[in-house]
């Protein structure tokens, strides 16, 4: 559109040095015509004044002469008529023409306008719908944010409480090591007893065996006592509440539940990082592509309203015609008075919406690093959990 709007207007400038050819010919001729009609005047006075005393003959060949010269200059005449006339007609073509190329150049002008105009709503559409993107997902963050606190929440809830029936099991593993100790020395006192009563049988079993028959009978019991005692000393001792069994069962499920602890520990730490990490390229990604987007579409906008003002549009006709190709609240640059000019069009506000976008993405941007700093504490305490575990778990070994 804009090479043929080119090329329309160097015909037209080729129109119009034609045109002024033509006059600045007919001017001249005009000119000639009168220098010569001011010349014959004058020799027809000459001849008056001067050729009195001249013979018919002589006056006859001036006569004729002078009527050649006159034929000529009767042909010249029509000769510059007739290139009057052609010079005429082609100035009125040209004039035709020009109008007509005129017309066209208005024409091409509006296309050009609409088509402008067209593509900058479209522009601003898209650019608002977007907007409206980031604005939704922004919310969805939020949600998500909002989400995972709770969750977090939920799980230092459930940490405090493993912790404290780890304390409550560790409370009763220390109590239950108290009696098996106190077991234990009684065991120790008794198996002691045992020994002696098993030497005291021994020295009476040697003092009756030479006795009577009665006496080879208590030996022979006691003896018997003897080995009893040994068989007793020889086994395991069994104690008659089962503690060891039952502090057996308590270790290993303590060691179940820390197993368990570290593995939830281990897949919750794994998902939050990974959600994170999503969360961040999602973020990320989107952000730049957006800012990307509404700043390249901002510069078009900007430079697009700032070309439209410098357009050739002097010569479009202003009808009822043009107020459909204007968008509502929108005045073209050459329609605009000086008392309208001060105001802002409606693409200069785009960029406080853009800024104030921008500084609340900015906030945003601020609650996966929280998040992080959060986990990260979390791990901490966990670790430092695991470690007063293993110290206590020694401690009640």
């Amino acid at each position: 559109m804009e090479e043929e709007k080119m090329n329309l207007r160097l015909d037209i400038d080729a129109q119009k040095l034609e045109t002024e050819g033509l006059r600045k010919g007919k001017h001249k001729v005009e000119e000639d015509l009168n220098s010569l009609k001011k010349d014959y005047k004058r020799l027809r006075l000459s001849v008056r004044t001067a050729g009195l005393g001249k013979t018919s003959e002589l006056w006859c060949q001036e006569v004729q002469e002078e009527k050649a010269k006159a034929d000529r200059w009767e042909k010249r005449f029509q000769e510059a008529q007739k290139q009057n006339k052609s010079f005429e007609r082609s100035l009125s073509e040209s004039q035709n023409e020009r109008d007509k190329l005129k017309a066209r150049v208005a024409k091409l002008e509006k296309i050009v306008y609409q088509y402008r105009n067209r593509n900058s709503v479209a522009e601003l559409q898209a650019s608002l719908r977007r907007i409206e993107q980031m604005k939704k997902t922004i919310e969805e963050l939020e949600i998500a944010s909002q989400n995972y606190e709770a969750r977090i929440e939920h799980l230092e809830a459930n940490e405090d409480h493993q912790s404290e029936q780890l304390h409550h099991l560790q409370d009763q593993v220390a109590r239950r090591d108290h009696i098996m100790g106190e077991a234990v020395v009684q065991i120790q006192g008794v198996a002691e007893h045992l020994q002696t009563l098993a030497i005291q049988a021994d020295v009476l079993s040697v003092k009756y065996e030479s006795e009577s028959d009665q006496g080879q009978k208590l030996a022979s019991l006691l003896r018997e006592i003897k080995v009893l005692i040994n068989l007793e000393t020889n086994q395991p001792t069994r104690h008659r509440y089962g503690t060891r069994a039952k502090t057996k069962d308590m270790d290993q499920r303590l060691e179940k539940l820390e197993q368990y602890q570290k593995k939830m520990q281990d897949r919750l730490q794994l998902q939050m990082q990974e959600r994170l990490d999503k969360m961040k390229q999602e973020m990320s990604e989107k952000m730049r592509e957006s800012q990307e987007d509404i700043v390249a579409k901002l510069t078009r906008l900007i430079t697009n309203g700032g070309d439209k003002g410098k357009g050739p549009m002097a010569d479009v006709d202003e009808g009822n015609d043009d107020e459909l190709f204007y968008p509502p609240g929108f005045t073209p640059p050459h329609e605009r008075t000086q008392a309208e000019y001060p105001r802002k069009s409606t693409v200069t506000i785009m960029p406080q919406q853009f800024r104030a976008v921008v500084e609340k993405e900015r906030m945003k941007e601020e609650l996966p690093k929280q998040l992080e700093e959060r986990c990260r504490w979390l791990e901490e305490k966990f670790k430092a959990m695991e470690v007063t575990e293993s110290y206590r778990g020694i401690d009640a070994k």
